[in-house]
């Protein structure tokens, strides 16, 4: 029984006694030990901070930047909280929160490893308590690209740049750049080239520059390569040429002897090439074939050989071809006619034979055509009346046959038509008679017959008509002295030694006039 029923116990049966009339004696109580018990303290326990989290490492490749922290041994772990700044103040960016107490890695994918990245950790537990980590930075990318080497400009039917491969895994693209100088103080960028393998240039051909390559790589860090000049020297005769700064070379007369010198075909930017008057041997190298921007070509008056290649459209710039006074033989390429600039051309003195091509007529822009004293033979294409601007034109001392075909009186533009000494049969055409800007006329020594055409002998341009040595047995005697033109003194005029009348009338006055003017009878 414990104390307080006992001491209850003992009042009830005092209230008893006494309520019986008869005092009891007075029992003294046993004493009680009252036993307190021991008040323990209520200590209130307060919350601490959870223990700080620590960047282990942060690495980066070319896609992203990977963020590895330690795992907390929280019990009451709320969140982790990823924060970046680029510098040691306070100005932190958050970049997540994480609630994952295993969640220890992120990945940025946006970010510059050239710059200082600040990261850290704060970690809070579920009292709302929150430790700051300490800040980590990544390992800053200072290392430039691997250089490029730039080598010595080369010729391979273009004028090559090259330069070595970088093979550096964060490449992004080699930039090409020029400047005037080989300082390379001003320079102008001239191309991107975005693959590692692209290592090759081809130079334009217009003017002289220095060149070196920029190597960048994705983190915007750069190099440079060494300079070069963008150009190549040529020796050829014993001097050296700029292979872009020579565009003409004129080595007229200079006594140049032996084989055509093939290295000047290397001289790509050649407009202008003159060998004549020199002591040539041998045949036209198939080189000279790829100079694409010549305009004038001239090797007349030498020793050349063999024969005109058909690559001679090659030359599609060419606009004066001179071959005359040579030893070239075989036949005029029909592939002549595909020089649509070509305005002069000049094989006279040589060994030609066969038919002159009809694919001449092609040629709208030539005014001067100059093939005497060949072996040419055929007939005369008719499309030689094709070409409108023709101004001379001269096939004498061939082996030409047939009859003049009257459709060259529809180049309108001919001074000059030089068909002598060949085997032509048939009449003067006409049309020929009638060209408005005829100054010469030489027919002489073939087999043309019939009438001498009116509109010869009325006044226009000519200043000279030789028909001699042929078959024409008629001409209006009475258009000689109407004509208008001084027999005497301003046009050389023979008709000898054909089948002419005599004749009896006399329209001028002079001891040459009437030697020139009976002497056809």
């Amino acid at each position: 029984m414990n104390i307080k029923k006992k001491i209850l116990y003992i009042s009830i049966l005092l209230f008893i006694i006494g309520c019986g009339g008869t005092t009891p004696p007075i029992v003294k109580p046993e004493p009680i030990a009252i036993i307190i018990p021991e008040v323990i303290p209520v200590v209130e326990v307060i919350p601490e901070p959870p223990n700080p989290i620590s960047i282990r490492s942060i690495d980066y490749n070319l896609d992203a930047m990977k963020i590895t922290w330690e795992k907390s041994n929280e019990g009451d772990f709320k969140s982790y909280t990823l924060y970046k700044s680029h510098d040691s103040s306070k100005s932190n960016e958050m970049i997540k929160v994480f609630t994952s107490i295993l969640d220890t890695t992120f990945s940025l994918q946006s970010f510059d490893p050239t710059l200082k990245n600040l990261f850290r950790i704060d970690i809070e537990n579920g009292s709302n308590l929150v430790s700051e980590g300490i800040q980590k930075s990544n390992t800053l990318e200072t290392l430039a690209p691997s250089t490029s080497k730039l080598f010595e400009v080369t010729y391979q039917n273009d004028l090559e740049m090259r330069w070595t491969m970088n093979n550096d895994i964060d490449f992004n693209y080699y930039e090409i750049l020029k400047s005037r100088d080989s300082e390379m103080i001003s320079i102008t960028s001239v191309k991107k080239l975005k693959k590692q393998k692209d290592t090759l240039y081809i130079l334009p051909m217009d003017s002289i520059f220095f060149y070196k390559i920029r190597v960048k790589d994705k983190w915007g860090l750069e190099s440079f390569s060494n300079i070069i000049k963008g150009d190549i020297t040529v020796n050829a005769l014993n001097t050296e040429f700029s292979l872009i700064e020579t565009k003409v070379l004129d080595l007229s007369n200079q006594k140049v002897f032996g084989p055509f010198p093939e290295e000047i075909s290397q001289l790509l930017n050649l407009s202008v090439l003159r060998l004549n008057n020199n002591f040539l041997n041998g045949s036209i190298p198939e080189s000279i074939y790829k100079l694409k921007n010549l305009k004038v070509l001239n090797l007349s008056h030498n020793s050349l050989t063999g024969e005109l290649s058909s690559k001679i459209s090659s030359l599609v710039a060419l606009e004066e071809l001179w071959i005359g006074d040579n030893n070239l033989a075989g036949k005029i390429p029909f592939q002549i006619g595909e020089l649509e600039n070509l305005a002069y051309f000049n094989f006279s003195k040589n060994k030609f034979e066969g038919q002159i091509p009809e694919s001449i007529g092609h040629l709208k822009n030539l005014k001067y055509l100059n093939g005497w004293k060949n072996r040419l033979n055929g007939l005369l294409p008719s499309t030689l009346g094709d070409m409108d601007r023709l101004e001379f034109f001269s096939l004498g001392d061939n082996q030409l046959t047939g009859e003049i075909p009257p459709e060259l009186g529809d180049a309108k533009s001919l001074k000059s038509i030089g068909l002598f000494e060949n085997q032509l049969i048939g009449k003067i055409p006409k049309e020929i008679s009638e060209l408005p800007k005829l100054e010469y006329l030489g027919l002489f020594s073939n087999n043309l017959d019939g009438i001498i055409p009116d509109s010869l002998f009325r006044k226009g341009t000519l200043v000279y008509l030789n028909l001699n040595n042929n078959n024409l047995t008629d001409l209006n005697q009475d258009l000689i002295c109407k004509s208008g033109y001084n027999w005497e003194n301003t046009i050389f005029y023979d008709i000898s030694k054909n089948n002419l009348p005599e004749v009896e009338n006399k329209c001028s006055h002079g001891v040459l006039f009437h030697q020139i003017y009976n002497s056809y009878k």
